[in-house]
C-alpha cells in the first residue's frame, strides 16, 4: 500500500513546522486511515493486538458482525509493516514481513510506505500472496491479500 498524500501530509505537517509526529504518533494516524479506507462500516470492532514480539510493525485483529441468517462472526487479521524509505523497497527491504506473513498467513499483509515495491520484491509478492484487482497469479498463500 502506497501512502497517500493526504496520510503523508497529515504526517510530516502541523501548525508548528518544527514539531515532527513520534514514531508511535505516525503508526497511530496508519491506523486510522487504514481503518477508515478499508473498513468504514460503523459495526467494526478492532484491537491491537501484540505483535508477535516485533515481527511486525503493528497487528490488527478487526471483528464484524455479518447479518445472515446464522449471524456469523468473522475476524480478519491484518499486519502492518510501516517503511518510511526515500527509495523504492527492494526484496531485502520486505523479506522479513514476507516471512511473516507465510508463517502466521494474516487474511491482510500490508506495507505502508512512500515508494512502490522494485520489479523483484513485486515478483514475489504475487508468487506468495493474493494481489487486489490482479487476478492472473495463482499464488501460493491464496488466503492472504497483500496490499
Amino acid at each position: 500500500m502506497i501512502l497517500d498524500a493526504d496520510l503523508d501530509r497529515d504526517a510530516h505537517s502541523s501548525p508548528n513546522a518544527s514539531i515532527r509526529l513520534s514514531g508511535d504518533e505516525f503508526q497511530s494516524l496508519i491506523l486510522e486511515k487504514i481503518l477508515a479506507k478499508y473498513y468504514p462500516e460503523s459495526n467494526v470492532n478492532f484491537s491491537i493486538m501484540d505483535a508477535h514480539a516485533g515481527e511486525v510493525d503493528f497487528w490488527i485483529r478487526i471483528s464484524n458482525t455479518v447479518d445472515l441468517s446464522f449471524g456469523i462472526k468473522k475476524e480478519y487479521n491484518v499486519f502492518v509493516e510501516c517503511k518510511s524509505y526515500k527509495r523504492a523497497l527492494d526484496l531485502d527491504s520486505v523479506a522479513k514481513i514476507f516471512l511473516v506473513g507465510v508463517r502466521r498467513q494474516p487474511d491482510v499483509l500490508a506495507v505502508v510506505a512512500r515508494t512502490e515495491l522494485q520489479k523483484q520484491a513485486w515478483d514475489y509478492a504475487t508468487f506468495l500472496f493474493s494481489i487486489r484487482d490482479k487476478g492472473i497469479y495463482s499464488p501460493l498463500f491464496k488466503n492472504t491479500q497483500f496490499d
